[in-house]
């Protein structure tokens, strides 16, 4: 199941996105714990660079820049562990010269497996769709065809055990965006719906019974990822324009961040929507659900919400209480010098939270930001039963 949600490209936060991408040099990070800033030794990449996403097969994590890098879980944070992958096929080739377009994550028979959609990096030709299950040393290219040969991967998303793709086309040279899902043989459509829309898709996720897939438009789902249909429903989304899009792994219950301020919920048991005004009229991001568990204050669950204004950085919310918390006073950070000092003014495009040590990482464009990076993280401890502050990849 993809429990997290990456950030919409076609959103306001492009401009800086696309420009970011041409920068990659990094150096060392800085971050505060208790109230004392503290320096870091970091890893080069990130500093000053843009992370599109991350993921894990829960023995590595993998982050999506130009390339993919790489370390294992038990890599100390910042010790400049991050290397970046050639990918070695399983034919015996190898690919140096690629530039990662999406990273997903999925269990195929029960073996972990990260997928990587890669494209030539000058012309964004596809090179190919791969999938690794021995944490990046081997790769094994899946076929493509139904992808057209002038068609460009924008994402793709692991859901129920499925792969999908968001494939980007001209039709009358405007660009539109279908919904491709993988079979034995290659890819095909999955659903009149999600052919030729006009906006990318921003992810998909399962809710038990349900595959879910939002682009900025609107909604879509279906039991069956050959037939994913339109959405509307009574007290749902309707006529807003999505930001952001995640579930609930312990309720599927689906969460919709919108650019106004809003977060609608689906409950799962009753299929019935709830929304609720975090910040008025501020544009919200990419979203992710924060377990019960994993919150220091209570048994509820919180939302971490990207902020798409001039402020940038996150927010938290309190969904039961109704609280909203700036990110420099919410639960995730050690103090509010933590939060100022790492991802305050960083535009974030995903969160990722790793089940393997329950550590949160956020990937954002610090290509513009002094001392700011692409990619921080921010793990809990089950001891003192609070998140230890933010920390420099």
């Amino acid at each position: 199941m993809n429990k997290n949600m990456i950030r919409n490209a076609g959103l306001p936060i492009l401009a800086l996105f696309l420009a970011s991408l041409l920068s990659c040099d990094n150096s060392f990070g800085i971050f505060s714990s208790i109230q004392q800033e503290t320096k870091q030794t970091g890893t080069n990449v990130f500093l000053n660079g843009t992370v599109k996403k991350v993921v894990g097969d829960g023995t590595s994590y993998f982050a999506a820049m130009a390339k993919i890098y790489t370390r294992l879980v038990t890599d100390t944070v910042g010790s400049d562990a991050w290397k970046v992958l050639t990918i070695a096929t399983s034919t015996g080739t190898t690919i140096s010269d690629y530039a990662c377009t999406s990273l997903t994550e999925g269990s195929v028979s029960g073996v972990p497996t990260v997928f990587a959609a890669l494209s030539n990096r000058v012309t964004g030709e596809l090179l190919g769709l791969y999938s690794t299950v021995d944490h990046g040393v081997s790769w094994t290219e899946l076929a493509s065809s139904g992808i057209p040969s002038s068609g460009y991967i924008q994402s793709i998303f692991f859901v129920n055990n499925t792969l999908f793709a968001s494939v980007r086309k001209k039709v009358s040279g405007v660009d539109v965006y279908d919904l491709l899902y993988r079979t034995a043989t290659g890819f095909v459509s999955a659903g009149t719906a999600v052919t030729a829309v006009d906006s990318p898709f921003i992810d998909g996720v399962w809710d038990g019974t349900n595959y879910w897939f939002a682009e900025t438009d609107g909604l879509y789902a279906g039991t069956s990822p050959a037939v994913i249909a339109a959405v509307s429903e009574t007290g749902g989304p309707t006529s807003k324009t999505l930001t952001g899009f995640c579930v609930n792994p312990a309720t599927n219950d689906v969460y919709v961040s919108t650019d106004d301020g809003y977060v609608y919920m689906r409950q799962k048991s009753g299929g019935s929507w709830t929304n609720k005004l975090v910040l008025s009229d501020v544009s919200l991001g990419t979203i992710i659900v924060i377990p019960a568990g994993l919150n220091p204050g209570g048994t509820g669950i919180r939302l971490a919400i990207a902020r798409n204004d001039s402020v940038y950085g996150y927010m938290e919310y309190d969904w039961a209480a109704s609280q909203y918390y700036a990110g420099a006073s919410g639960e995730l950070t050690s103090s509010e010098s933590n939060y100022s000092t790492t991802l305050s003014g960083v535009p974030v495009l995903s969160f990722y939270l790793s089940s393997a040590e329950n550590r949160l990482f956020v990937t954002g464009i610090a290509s513009n930001l002094d001392s700011r990076y692409g990619l921080y993280s921010d793990g809990w401890s089950a001891t003192a039963s609070s998140w230890g502050g933010w920390e420099a990849e």
